[in-house]
């Protein structure tokens, strides 16, 4: 709607409303929110802006059916019967992505826990069983299926000497190839020697070799070379020496294009020239396979693949996320590395490009029996996240792969430009449990990105029951730097139905503006601000409540806008807390009706603020988020259906020069 007759309208309800004393008061209240929204901000839709692309719909032209949540992710409830005694973990298919892991005492007949899955994903691990995921309750027998094997070993390499080759055959002969594997390093074992993940090379030369490897100089990230005599490399940003698993791919499209992914994210590109030499025929795991080895792995690799084809990102994040079985087009070779004895690993593919291991040792990705537990808490060391502290045992985390993000239209119950950035927020919380399952604490982290305006918004969230009482929590790491926030003596907020957590009560504080900037992060050319972080600390009565009983990824965030503690804005179907002004629900363009528990929804169903499952790349100032994730429009009037991973950085998916880089 155009500012004009927007206001228009405004003086025209005005007139209507002066026949009614009795509406006088709730005019007021909403012109005083309203008003000076679209004299001052900077986000609603004033001058020029950016063309509009071809075919791409408008967020006002979108129509949402009634019941679209608008939610990246869901919460799903696994009820294990016949589980397994001891460590219960919940996994992506490859088990590289955990999502929950517990401790099976037996005390329950089911083992039952809520987790929540990105809509991408169609099936997940449990203890190697693979499970179809279908709705939002899954009950699973695990005597009455077959037991799928998935993931059982690694190989770990000394950092010395130890190396795996695969078979004397040419594998790959010339450009476009993709080079993937999953890795694990807690470190150098060499700090003057890079580690070397997977490589094919001219063993009778020094110089010529295409591969991935993690950089010493570079820090120990990721790291891309092609090297037909000039070498060529181009380095990622993600550490990878932290003990975890990372997946890793090297894309050789052709002699000028090359792309690194770290854990399904592109890092790093390169197009320097680099002929292929047709000499290259030996693929090597764990060091350069040219005429002077060096750069030993110290640590495990994992599923190894060789692919005769330059991948895109979408097939990685499938790989990734789902796994491969060997009989994918262009998959030239494919080492699972879960044979767990011997000294060859067996190629997957119908190629059999068997590899022969050169001191690399076999070790369980699981664990298991006789492992040390020092704190004797029932879990072993190899199982225990805190194997030196008895009341610890296990974290897991919401989301579980990492951030992710808020993002906020701030002029409700106005509609704005839906850029949704003019709050947006990275989160993440952990969930520290004991060995019998009972939460300990929650840490949540909350990285505040952008402000796309001049409001000074507040920030916080709701549980969303009532299952844990006042005295049983103590939240402190808030930031407040007003007096518009009243605690109770547990640093929740005062009056409420359900625990309340106000992280912040004025966003310019976490993030402030530059001189002159009325926004923060959302004009590429303005300055940049680096995000900065609030840690919230929850504790919980011990042994008392369950991840199931509070449900923290089932929370109610909100905004509360300009300094404004009763003027709420909720995700889509969220109600707004007992310090809301109910009486702005329904009024100008929300058509929120809390009899059915419709909130925060215009006419056609649009939102104010949106949930995404991963860290989200935000449009920049006064684009629409339409224009820069070109799969949105297609997502939402399908109620989820199509595009499940529109955020994602996919071919076809973006406008790169609309979103903020």
């Amino acid at each position: 709607m155009h500012i004009y007759s927007t206001i228009s309208a405004m003086v025209r309800l005005l007139f209507i409303l002066f026949k009614f004393d009795m509406q006088m008061q709730r005019l007021i209240k909403i012109l005083l929110l309203i008003l000076p929204v679209f004299l001052f901000s900077g986000c609603y839709e004033w001058g020029e802006f950016n063309e509009y692309i071809q075919g791409t719909e408008h967020v006002e032209d979108l129509i949402a059916e009634d019941d679209f949540d608008w939610q990246t992710a869901t919460n799903i409830t696994f009820s294990l019967k016949n589980a397994p005694l001891g460590i219960i973990r919940i996994t992506s298919v490859n088990g590289k992505t955990t999502f929950h892991k517990g401790n099976n005492t037996g005390l329950q007949e089911n083992y039952s826990i809520r987790i929540t899955l990105p809509d991408y994903i169609g099936k997940v691990n449990i203890n190697d069983h693979i499970v179809s995921v279908e709705g939002d309750f899954i009950s699973y027998d695990f005597h009455s299926l077959k037991n799928i094997s998935i993931v059982d070993y690694s190989l770990l390499f000394d950092g010395a000497d130890d190396y795996v080759v695969m078979d004397d055959e040419e594998i790959i002969d010339d450009y476009p190839f993709t080079l993937a594997a999953w890795v694990k390093t807690d470190g150098f074992s060499n700090p003057d020697e890079d580690m070397v993940i997977v490589n094919i090379a001219d063993p009778s030369k020094d110089d010529r070799y295409y591969g991935i490897f993690i950089g010493s100089d570079e820090g120990g990230v990721a790291c891309i070379r092609a090297r037909k005599g000039a070498t060529q490399t181009d380095a990622g940003t993600t550490d990878l020496t932290d003990g975890e698993w990372h997946f890793v791919v090297g894309v050789f499209e052709d002699k000028n294009d090359r792309r690194l992914y770290v854990d399904g994210q592109l890092e790093a590109t390169g197009n320097q020239n680099s002929n292929f030499a047709s000499s290259a025929e030996k693929t090597v795991v764990g060091r350069w396979g040219d005429e002077t080895p060096k750069s030993y792995f110290n640590g495990n690799i994992d599923e190894v693949s060789v692919w005769s084809t330059d991948l895109t990102a979408s097939q990685i994040n499938n790989i990734m996320n789902n796994g491969i079985n060997g009989s994918e087009d262009d998959l030239e070779g494919y080492w699972k590395f879960d044979d767990g004895s011997g000294s060859t690993v067996i190629d997957e593919t119908e190629n059999e490009y068997d590899g022969t291991i050169f001191g690399a040792g076999w070790v369980s990705d699981e664990g298991g029996g006789g492992n040390p537990d020092n704190d004797g808490d029932g879990v072993d060391n190899e199982n225990d996240d805190y194997p030196s502290d008895a009341t610890r045992a296990f974290n897991n985390y919401y989301p579980a792969g990492g951030f992710g993000s808020l993002a906020f239209e701030d002029l409700w119950p106005g509609t704005g430009d839906y850029d949704f950035n003019d709050l947006v927020i990275d989160y993440q919380f952990r969930t520290v449990t004991n060995s019998t399952n009972y939460v300990v604490e929650i840490l949540a982290q909350f990285v505040v990105r952008a402000i796309g305006a001049t409001f000074e918004n507040g920030f916080g969230f709701q549980f969303p029951n009532n299952n844990v009482a006042s005295g049983d929590l103590i939240v402190t790491g808030y930031q407040y730097s007003g007096n518009i926030i009243q605690l109770n003596a547990n640093g929740t907020e005062a009056q409420q139905n359900l625990n309340t957590v106000i992280v912040f009560d004025n966003a310019f504080n976490i993030l402030p503006h530059s001189f002159g900037e009325s926004g923060v992060n959302t004009d590429p050319e303005g300055v940049f601000t680096e995000p900065d972080t609030v840690l919230i600390y929850m504790s919980f009565a011990a042994n008392t409540y369950t991840e199931n009983d509070i449900n923290i990824s089932s929370f109610n965030p909100f905004i509360f806008i300009n300094q404004n503690r009763l003027a709420e804005v909720h995700l889509p179907d969220h109600a707004p807390t007992g310090k809301a002004d109910m009486t702005l629900l329904g009024s100008f363009h929300d058509n929120s009706d809390p009899t059915t528990g419709r909130y925060y929804k215009t006419d056609d169903n649009l939102p104010w603020a949106i949930n995404i499952y991963e860290s989200f790349d935000y449009p920049i100032e006064k684009v629409e988020i339409t224009q820069a994730h070109l799969k949105f429009g297609q997502w939402a009037i399908s109620s989820g259906s199509d595009y499940s991973d529109w955020y994602q950085d996919n071919a076809g998916y973006r406008q790169d020069g609309y979103i903020y880089d």
